[in-house]
């Protein structure tokens, strides 16, 4: 039933959206201001660098007591930034947009998701350990 309504909503846009692009251009076109339409926001695919779902809640105090990832809840979007990859306010405004396109897809709330950003400044064998 879900498919049917998005896809009715799909039809609905493709009705109106050309009505109000119009009032907009109009409006706007007084200020000699053209807004630009249907603007391609990225053309590579954009990819969360690593995504951790804890489904069962009994992992959660398991979780909590033996990794430093006690703060996860069920989605974690978890993104690695090196020494030539520094987290920058247009690093983190993408990190966030990923993450806001894979909850209006799978249409979760953004209660259940964190977003962690890791540091990776050498990796040790030992790490895994």
């Amino acid at each position: 039933m879900l498919a049917d309504n998005d896809t009715q909503s799909a039809t609905e846009r493709e009705e109106i959206d050309p009505v109000f692009k119009d009032v907009l251009i109009f409006y706007f076109g007084h200020f000699n201001i053209l807004p630009q339409t249907q603007v391609e926001v990225s053309r590579l695919p954009r990819t969360i660098d690593a995504l951790v779902i804890i489904e069962q809640s009994d992992y959660f105090l398991k979780i909590r007591l033996e990794t430093p990832f006690g703060y996860f809840r069920v989605y974690n979007q978890v993104e690695f930034k090196g020494k030539n990859d520094r987290l920058t306010i247009f690093g983190y405004h993408l990190i966030l947009g990923r993450a806001h396109l894979y909850l209006g897809e799978k249409k979760i709330s953004a209660s259940e998701m964190t977003i962690t950003s890791l540091p990776i400044i050498s990796f040790d064998q030992t790490f895994l350990s």
